[in-house]
């Protein structure tokens, strides 16, 4: 059974959301004296009414319990002994009667069923195949409903009709228990040979969730069609994929779609396959290219890749990225007058959220013991905590302190170094900033 869509919406949303949520149950509130005895005094009166309510149900009750006693009882005193009464073991039912019951119960219905089903199929067909599109849609959803329906969607995907193959891609690709082996190189042929981009469109994201053989490479291949929209749905289909292999074509989409919607797909795509794979170590074959790719994110006009890139940089570890992540928090030796968060720091909330959230994942565990290798990082998520103006950032990069495993008991009063270096390092030097000199 295919999987659900791996595109939730927009993250700032959902993470201002969860951030407001955490915030406001932490929130004092006071209460002036008169309120308090306000309060006190409705307690008490409603105290008082719930008393006398029970009371009466009390009595109700009661009564009711002796009218129950009176009255004599409908059911015959023979059936009464059966029901209560133990029965020996001889006599308990047969569970395997029971099953076979259930099972020729089941028949039944699935035949009849398929009855219903055979009787209605010919209108469904001339609907699928007419030109009024609310009743082709009906159609092509009811036969979805049955087994036998999906061989009738498979054969609209090669009719002349482009509203009823249309139709039956779109039914297919979104059907939660077509079988795969049937529907998926159907789908595959009609992403590959139809002429229409709507059938190509809507076939695309069918040939990700069934993922039947010759998947990948024929979603590599609408990668490069010059319809903005099905290299899109390529790109949604791909991420059911969920596997290492689809990298190299999100990269290639990231570095050379047109669209900025089909490059923000790619970045999220990126952003997935690193967050399911946070706990592995990256192997060298991917190194590179994740890096590669990361950068290409962080330098993205748009907010919401960069997000992506600081995600990708802290689910894969890269420490080589960390001079860029805390130049994203910006320094608070300066503040910044449009964002009120330190100078050079990025204009998005959301952005500066995640490059403190990667630093956290990058560091894990790290920062449990002083290690002055790494106060310059503990400094600026330190920093950002106490200076950024807002509440999400703070939450973020509290959770990364935390992450990393800081004490400010053991760690002691910090400086305020600054938080980026003012020139490129290189040699020892630079290792040392990153975190990984051991010597």
């Amino acid at each position: 059974m295919p999987d659900k869509d791996p595109l939730k919406g927009q993250e700032s949303v959902q993470l201002f959301q969860e951030h407001a949520a955490r915030s406001t149950q932490s929130l004092p509130f006071k209460m002036a004296p008169s309120t308090l005895y306000a309060l006190g005094v409705f307690v008490f009166l409603a105290a008082i009414g719930l008393s006398i309510r029970v009371g009466s149900i009390r009595g109700e009750l009661e009564q009711q319990r002796v009218e129950n006693i009176e009255q004599e009882s409908d059911i015959p005193e023979a059936v009464l002994q059966e029901l209560f009464s133990e029965k020996p073991e001889s006599e308990e039912a047969d569970t395997t009667s029971a099953e076979s019951t259930v099972a020729d119960l089941l028949a039944q219905w699935r035949e009849r069923q398929r009855e219903a089903f055979e009787q209605n199929a010919p209108g469904l067909i001339e609907k699928l195949h007419g030109d009024d599109q609310a009743l082709r849609t009906q159609a092509s959803l009811q036969l979805r409903e049955s087994d036998e329906g999906f061989p009738i969607l498979v054969d609209a995907l090669k009719s002349d009709n482009v509203q009823a193959r249309r139709a039956a891609a779109n039914a297919l690709s979104l059907s939660q228990n077509a079988p795969a082996e049937l529907v998926g190189p159907a789908l595959i042929e009609a992403l590959l040979t139809d002429r229409d981009p709507y059938v190509r469109e809507y076939a695309a994201t069918g040939v990700g969730r069934f993922r039947t053989p010759g998947t990948v490479e024929a979603l590599n291949r609408a990668i490069s069609d010059p319809e903005p929209s099905l290299r899109q749905s390529a790109l949604t289909g791909l991420m059911y994929i969920n596997d290492m292999i689809t990298f190299p074509i999100f990269a290639r989409a990231l570095q050379e779609d047109d669209r900025l919607t089909n490059r923000y797909v790619a970045a999220t795509a990126i952003a997935r396959l690193a967050y399911d794979r946070r706990r592995d170590h990256v192997s060298d074959e991917w190194a590179e290219g994740i890096m590669a790719a990361a950068n290409t994110m962080l330098r993205s006009l748009d907010e919401r890749i960069r997000a992506r890139g600081c995600q990708v940089a802290g689910y894969f570890r890269l420490k080589a990225m960390t001079p860029r992540l805390i130049s994203l928090l910006g320094d608070p030796n300066e503040i910044d007058e449009v964002t009120g968060a330190g100078a050079g720091a990025d204009l998005s909330w959301e952005v500066r959220a995640r490059a403190g959230e990667a630093i956290g994942y990058a560091y894990e565990g790290q920062a449990a013991s002083k290690n002055e290798d790494l106060a310059h990082i503990v400094n600026a998520l330190v920093l950002a905590e106490a200076f950024d103006p807002e509440p999400a950032v703070r939450w973020k990069v509290s959770e990364a302190l935390l992450r990393t495993g800081y004490d400010p008991n053991d760690w002691g009063k910090l400086e305020m170094l600054e938080t980026a270096p003012r020139e490129a390092l290189e040699g020892r030097d630079a290792l040392q900033y990153h975190g990984t000199d051991t010597d």
